[in-house]
């Protein structure tokens, strides 16, 4: 599976839309690299291979196994089952993207055939709307990556601060609970070997963090792309008469041949919009499952989250008495 994957995602796009998901992606492990050099490529698959391996499949399973340490608390119980639910979900988007990657290239590729040039025209500048939706696309996919880092360095970074001054001052250490309930293959009793725990546990935050983002964002960037086509089409449609008198073809003195120009040119747009919209369809197939379970795992964290905070006074007034 992903042997196939990587034969097919050496595609890139003539546009440049996507080279801000494509950067991400390859991070992730997910596209490789344009450098065709064997050495390069074999170097590239062993490492998403580690990936797929290390952090999808074991740390998972990690997670799942430290629900045996929590089923008797079912607040704990309820929050690292909410890990592991997005955990899993995340691989089965990752599996998701092994199976369905040469539709979506092929989408793209669709997307960006050769179409009619519209020329400039006062109010219609087809290259400023390209860049427009190409700008939003980086910026969008840009806020998502920072959000999720911001996420990751708030859950890693205090712990990681605080271990370090133990260490450098040899305080006595106490280790607290790890950011996230997963099963550690080794004891970190001591401030050395509780910094180690935490590493691991950054380093497959973090990569899954960044694998959400590769994938979520170049779903959005796709729908992003779509939404410039339709635009462009909009904008040339309306500013179909301007372009023509600017071209010297007068509504009053048109020559049959330039009726059939203008004719072929509006045939060409629709045929343009029944493009796009036979595309939105094709990705409402290829998504709709998939989307369907992110919506009723979001709705069980969404539930899950409102549960924990509607008991946590409950919860505090309990250890008082205690």
């Amino acid at each position: 599976m992903l042997g196939n994957m990587h034969q097919n995602t050496g595609f890139q796009s003539k546009s440049d839309f996507f080279f801000f998901n494509r950067w991400i992606l390859k991070i992730a492990g997910l596209w490789l690299p344009e450098n065709k050099t064997w050495y390069i490529q074999l170097i590239y698959k062993i490492y998403a291979l580690t990936i797929f391996i290390s952090i999808y499949c074991f740390f998972v399973m990690t997670e799942f196994i430290s629900l045996l340490d929590t089923y008797s608390d079912l607040n704990d119980l309820i929050k690292n089952l909410s890990f592991c639910l997005t955990d899993l979900l995340t691989t089965g988007k990752v599996v998701f993207w092994y199976f369905n990657i040469r539709k979506l290239q092929s989408i793209i590729r669709r997307l960006e055939e050769d179409q009619l040039k519209y020329e400039r025209c006062e109010g219609f500048d087809p290259e400023e709307i390209f860049y427009s939706y190409k700008i939003f696309g980086v910026k969008a996919t840009g806020t998502f990556l920072g959000l999720g880092v911001l996420t990751f360095s708030g859950l890693f970074v205090p712990p990681i601060l605080s271990t370090l001054k133990v260490l450098l001052t040899n305080d006595e250490f106490k280790p607290p609970l790890l950011p996230n309930s997963s099963w550690i293959p080794f004891n970190y009793d001591t401030p050395k070997m509780y910094l180690i725990a935490l590493i691991y546990q950054a380093i497959s935050m973090i990569l899954r963090v960044i694998n959400v983002v590769a994938l979520d964002s170049f779903i959005m960037n796709l729908m992003n792309f779509i939404a410039y086509h339709f635009t462009l089409i909009q904008q040339a449609f309306l500013k179909i008469t301007q372009r023509k008198l600017q071209r010297r073809i007068y509504l009053q003195s048109l020559t049959p041949q330039e009726h059939t120009i203008m004719d072929k040119e509006i045939k060409e747009m629709c045929k343009q919009v029944q493009k796009i919209l036979g595309i939105c369809k094709e990705l409402e197939n290829i998504q709709r499952y998939l989307i369907f379970f992110q919506t009723m795992a979001t709705l069980f964290i969404l539930c899950t989250c409102l549960y924990l905070v509607s008991s946590v006074e409950k919860l505090v007034k309990t250890r008082k008495n205690m």
